[in-house]
């Protein structure tokens, strides 16, 4: 997702696995990546991951789950517990029952085979064997295809965010101060989830790199 000062974002749960996505072809493999795995990934830009963006993820306990085609990285999902970043000034915070799905991709080499799907059913089917209610994730309002896809999973709307800042909305190009801070809006039915953006507590907080709150706008 292409991170903008307006956004208007679609909140969306998932809490039952559909069977239809439990099926991989025998060419893949499915499971969580190592450490060792993610840095060797994470030295070939194909893959769109970033040494220091997967040593901050490692660092606040999320887990990517992959489907791997011998040593090809085919497709990924990361996965959360706790608060994860958002963008520079932002972090997605959501109630304990649930899982953050983010930063989804698949492999062009790869795509529509629906890899991205079954890998979201696999992580929902296990983390819901630990205990948690199910997955909760982002998905830009205008992006009709990822939103059809995330249906046709099982994915439902529990919510809108709107965020906006008054500096650009005013034309300035390098709004400071309160023109550059980000306002932040939800509707009542991210309540109930505890979801919502909330602002870099400190410093250490800030991206190091930009990250991608979308569930799979580019992995069919």
């Amino acid at each position: 997702m292409q991170h903008t000062d307006t956004m208007v974002l679609s909140c969306l749960y998932i809490e039952r696995p559909d069977p239809r996505f439990l099926r991989l072809d025998p060419q893949y493999e499915i499971g969580y990546l190592s450490a060792s795995d993610l840095a060797r990934y994470a030295s070939q830009p194909e893959y769109e991951l970033t040494e220091q963006y997967v040593d901050r993820e490692l660092a606040l306990g999320h887990r990517c789950l992959a489907i791997t085609q011998g040593d090809v990285l085919a497709s990924y999902g990361w996965y959360s517990t706790t608060p994860t970043a958002f963008s520079d000034a932002l972090w997605v915070q959501f109630g304990k029952p649930w899982v953050y799905m983010h930063k989804g991709f698949t492999h062009p080499a790869h795509r529509g085979r629906r890899l991205h799907a079954t890998g979201m059913t696999v992580a929902l089917t296990l983390y819901r064997a630990a205990g948690f209610r199910g997955l909760v994730s982002i998905v830009d309002a205008t992006n009709a295809a990822s939103l059809a896809s995330c249906a046709r999973m099982g994915y439902r709307l529990f919510g809108t965010i709107y965020t906006l800042r008054l500096g650009r909305l005013l034309g300035l190009r390098q709004p400071a101060g309160l023109l550059g801070y980000t306002i932040v809006l939800a509707t009542p039915g991210c309540r109930a989830f505890g979801f919502h953006l909330a602002h870099a507590r400190h410093r250490s907080e800030r991206l190091l790199t930009p990250a991608s709150a979308v569930i799979a706008s580019d992995s069919r």
